[in-house]
This record gives C-alpha cells, sequence and structure tokens, in this order.
C-alpha cells in the first residue's frame, strides 16, 4: 500500500496537470509549507500506518493544486434549534469551479465521519456529471470530522452533545443557501447533493425535509432501516474519535 501511494505521489509530482514542467515550484513550496511537524515525523519515521497517513494527506493536497480546488470555511450555528444559543464554528468545505457556467447546477459532496480530502471534485460519477453539465463542485466537512471541529479538540461528553444527525441536517441547509446567494452565477441553479454509507441518510432526508432547498439526492448504500440499537454507527464512530478522546 504504501508503494503505491509513493508511485501516485511521484507521478503527480512529474507529471503535474499535462504541461511539460509539472507542478510549478511555487505550488511545491507552498505544499512543503503547509506540513506540520506532526506530518514530517510520520514521512520520516518507521511506522508504516504512520507513513501511510502522511502520504494519503500530501496525495489529497497535490490534487487539489492540480485541479484548482480551493478549501474554504464557513461559520454556521452551532446548534440551529436554540435562538438564544449565537455560538457558531467553522465548517470546512471544498469547491471546483472550473466547469462551470452561469446557471449550471450545483453538485454537492456530503461528508460523513471522515476527513474530505477533493477526489470525489476530480474523479467518478459527479466530477464527470459536472463536466457534462456544466456545474459548480462541493464537497461538505461533516461537523466533529476531519478539521470541522466545533471544540477543537475538546471531546468531551458536554461537547459532543452537538453532534447530532438533526444539526448535521439543518447545517446542509444553512450551507446551501448561503453558498448560492454568495456565488455569482448559482442563485437558480439545481442542486444535486450525494451521499454515500451515513452521508446517504443525510441527503435522502435533505431532499424529504428540506424540498425547496434540495432538488435531487443521489444515496448511495445508505442504510436507511436503522433502529435504536445500530452498533455499526457506534464502531465507525468510535474508530474516528479513537486516540482523541
Amino acid at each position: 500500500m504504501r508503494v503505491i501511494i509513493f508511485c501516485y505521489l511521484y507521478l503527480f509530482a512529474t507529471l503535474g496537470s499535462g504541461e511539460d514542467d509539472g507542478i510549478s515550484d511555487d505550488a511545491i513550496n507552498e505544499l512543503k509549507s503547509e506540513l506540520t511537524q506532526e506530518e514530517i515525523d510520520q514521512l520520516l519515521g518507521n511506522s508504516t500506518s504512520n507513513v501511510e497517513t502522511a502520504s494519503i494527506g500530501l496525495f489529497a493536497r497535490l490534487l487539489r493544486m492540480m485541479y484548482e480546488i480551493k478549501e474554504k470555511w464557513l461559520d454556521v450555528p452551532l446548534d440551529h434549534f436554540d435562538l438564544f444559543d449565537n455560538r457558531t464554528w467553522r465548517m470546512r468545505y471544498l469547491t471546483r469551479g472550473s466547469f462551470f457556467k452561469s446557471g449550471g447546477p450545483l453538485f454537492i459532496e456530503v461528508g460523513g465521519e471522515w476527513t474530505i480530502d477533493g477526489s470525489s471534485l476530480v474523479m467518478g460519477g459527479l466530477a464527470e456529471l459536472a463536466e457534462e453539465h456544466n456545474g459548480f463542485l462541493v464537497e461538505t466537512e461533516h461537523r466533529y470530522y476531519g478539521k470541522s471541529l466545533p471544540f477543537g479538540k475538546d471531546f468531551s461528553t458536554e461537547k459532543l452533545r452537538f453532534l447530532q444527525m438533526e444539526q448535521a441536517l439543518e447545517d446542509l441547509a444553512y450551507f446551501i443557501e448561503h453558498f448560492k446567494s454568495a456565488t455569482p452565477g448559482l442563485g437558480n441553479s439545481t442542486v444535486i447533493i450525494r451521499g454515500c454509507s451515513y452521508p446517504g441518510m443525510l441527503v435522502t432526508w435533505m431532499r424529504v425535509r428540506f424540498p425547496h432547498i434540495v432538488d435531487i439526492s443521489y444515496a448511495s448504500s445508505a442504510p436507511l432501516g436503522v433502529g435504536l440499537d445500530y452498533p455499526g454507527t457506534m464502531l465507525s464512530i468510535q474508530s474516528q474519535f479513537h486516540g482523541k478522546i
């Protein structure tokens, strides 16, 4: 696995976006400047898992540079159901507007219990549809995952009480309305959202709850038939927070 990842890194670094010179020196310097000491230690360490983790992160950054994927942030209400709570958190999202023409559709890949990396904005069905229909591509990050941490690394029970699907649905509705109004040419655009597994559940419920905001939802492997006892989700969440609490 490690060899494959480094091969990909080498190919992308040397081939770039098809130009003879590959990725520019400025882009490489920008990539180096973004590396944290922890990531450098991982790359220089002997642990295979650490090297793979750091390599995947570097690969994602190279991907974003080559395809002009932008990392952006939006202040979102922490509690959408308490009118007296004016606290906000910073929601991370990635955009790719290289195919977009005014009036084209807005395609959103909804993130789940992971760190978004922008790969869905480059390869796969959503990117192909955006290219064909002059659409705008966005990938959203779920609250409490990746870099979208309302309380930083404080994962105490009190702070985790805002990690709810109801809040996540409101996050998406808030984001879509804001992004459409803030982006020229998207005001009257059709909104198509896609999700796989847990995000598949979210996009399904989004279409039901916010039909005036979401025009089309595409859910893949969405476990809609859940009950009160659902250990699979608990195990997934535990794996993401392992070592952080």
